[in-house]
């Protein structure tokens, strides 16, 4: 199970203990059916069995999640021959949370239009996190006072990303408007622009709120060192303002924006790192980038500059 999944695994926990806590008074919380059925869409395998590590013989998965702040629990269990229900399944019911959002590395907005129903009818094979996230990106914008607690989350997204411009929604479909430029659909828009442009409407609508949690994949793809500087900046904002938010990145500059900041203010980062080995998964972890035991991206970074220093000795 690699970062993503990991990931997943987080939104789809989240998810459930909030759908838990709106649906105890309307009719039983079946978690052993819902988890095992989201899992399923969210990783988009015909059986969460198939969700468990391969070795020789029947093996099983035990999964257990804590909710510090609702100060409840989750747990429960699923073989390799498990079908769509998970089993042992407990969570204190009292224990509701705040909704959470997860982005996957691939933007949404220029292939917006239809997509959730298209996943819904099975005419695509995109997994549920798209079609919740498109869910979330047709709300309609906030207004008034609600608008104004999240402008200074905000106004520097559109400000220092989108040049005094910004995102919006319009007979569903995504355009950007910038002063001098017009209106531009979403599709003409770079693909960097677009990631973030999803950040800014979720903030927009409302549907990022505090004590919520934001599950975001890979956000350097297609990002710049510059854009991504920002996005580091960003993310920090949403922390401070409530938001718990959880990367999962092989980008070493990235790791390093949120390390300077982190320094440098009372935001508090927690660096994690995964790396297999014979006995499974390390886990190494600490509020310093230094405490991770091997950063492949920093590996890799080194071993670059050795090969292009030779290539310049040997061109000398």
């Amino acid at each position: 199970m690699g970062k993503s999944h990991l990931l997943k695994l987080g939104y789809t926990l989240c998810t459930a203990k909030h759908e838990e806590g709106l649906l105890e008074r309307i009719t039983p919380f079946k978690g052993e059916e819902w988890i095992g059925e989201k899992m399923m869409r969210v990783f988009n395998v015909e059986r969460i069995g198939r969700l468990v590590r391969r070795k020789h013989g029947l093996s099983s998965c035990d999964i257990a999640a804590t909710f510090v702040k609702a100060n409840t629990k989750t747990q429960f269990s699923f073989s390799t021959t498990a079908q769509y229900k998970v089993k042992d399944y407990s969570s204190a019911a009292n224990g509701r949370i705040k909704p959470s959002i997860c982005i996957p590395p691939k933007e949404v907005l220029s292939i917006y239009p239809g997509l959730a129903q298209a996943i819904e009818d099975r005419e695509l094979s995109f997994d549920h996190v798209y079609y919740d996230l498109c869910k979330y990106l047709g709300r309609k914008p906030l207004r008034g006072s609600r608008l104004a607690t999240i402008s200074e989350l905000l106004n520097p997204i559109e400000t220092e990303v989108f040049g005094g411009g910004s995102f919006f929604e319009e007979k569903g479909n995504f355009f950007f408007s910038r002063p001098g430029l017009g209106k531009l659909e979403a599709p003409l828009v770079a693909e960097g622009l677009c990631k973030v442009g999803m950040l800014a409407h979720l903030l927009r609508n409302g549907s990022l709120v505090k004590q919520g949690t934001l599950f975001w994949d890979e956000p350097e793809s297609n990002l710049n060192p510059q854009l991504l500087r920002l996005v580091a900046n960003t993310i920090a904002n949403l922390a401070r303002h409530g938001v718990q938010v959880i990367i999962a990145t092989h980008s070493l500059f990235l790791m390093r924006e949120l390390d300077i900041i982190s320094k440098g203010s009372s935001t508090k980062v927690q660096f994690i790192g995964l790396n297999e080995s014979d006995e499974g998964v390390h886990v190494s972890q600490g509020e310093d980038i230094e405490y991770l035991d091997n950063i492949q991206s920093l590996e890799a970074e080194l071993e670059q500059s050795d090969r292009y220093l030779n290539v310049e000795h040997r061109n000398g």
